[in-house]
């Protein structure tokens, strides 16, 4: 088929995939769903469903040490060609040197979690939105991508896109920042009852935290308790 779409000998490549789903989706639309009523004036443009792969530069060089590993040694080169790339690789900065760690074991999701961190303490959170919205898509029943997007996306001062994120880690489990961010933003938006179930739930999971009390305080002050 060729390397526009295949990585290594049999392995799609990102716009490999995308083919073969779009592919099977034509199929299946030709076949009208085997009976299945399906609403397709619902679906987006392909490009987003493509874009909502997710995958970032430091998935791409995970592939490429990957590939790089494979295909230096038998059977793609000789016996007598083999080569060490691992051993003689040297990374260039903080995300080639988690990709390579990551194609020689590290976790691809601590992977992920690393660089997402990186990139907010070097002040840019729109990046390390980047790296936990590919944790989200491929950890959809977890809490915690959906907290660390929802906290890049307040770092971005877009609370609006951060609040359905922190609704839905709280919902898979509570947490004090998720508890917390959701109590002020409901306070801002003058639905005192829901900030003093959300503060309240803060509280208790961190009841150390003078950040925490003060505002459930003050909320409860509004509330003339």
């Amino acid at each position: 088929i060729g390397h526009n779409l295949i990585l290594d000998h049999v392995h799609p490549n990102q716009a490999g995939q995308a083919l073969i789903a779009h592919e099977f989706l034509q199929w299946l639309d030709r076949a009208h769903f085997v009976g299945h009523a399906v609403q397709l004036a619902r679906m987006k443009p392909w490009a987003d469903y493509v874009a909502g792969m997710d995958i970032t530069a430091i998935d791409d060089r995970i592939v490429a040490h990957t590939v790089k590993t494979l295909t230096t040694r038998w059977p793609f080169v000789p016996v007598a060609q083999d080569q060490d790339y691992r051993g003689t690789y040297h990374p260039t900065g903080v995300v080639d040197s988690l990709a390579f760690l990551a194609s020689a074991g590290l976790p691809w999701r601590q992977a992920k979690v690393e660089v997402g961190q990186y990139y907010e303490k070097a002040g840019f959170p729109d990046s390390a939105l980047a790296e936990y919205r590919g944790l989200v898509r491929d950890m959809p029943t977890q809490a915690f991508p959906y907290e660390l997007a929802g906290r890049a996306l307040m770092e971005m001062k877009r609370p609006a896109d951060a609040i359905p994120l922190l609704k839905r880690a709280y919902a898979i489990r509570p947490s004090p920042y998720t508890a917390f961010a959701l109590g002020t933003d409901a306070a801002q938006h003058k639905d005192l009852q829901d900030a003093a179930l959300y503060l309240r739930e803060a509280a208790a999971l961190d009841p150390r935290s003078p950040q925490v009390v003060y505002q459930l305080s003050l909320t409860l002050a509004l509330m003339r308790d």
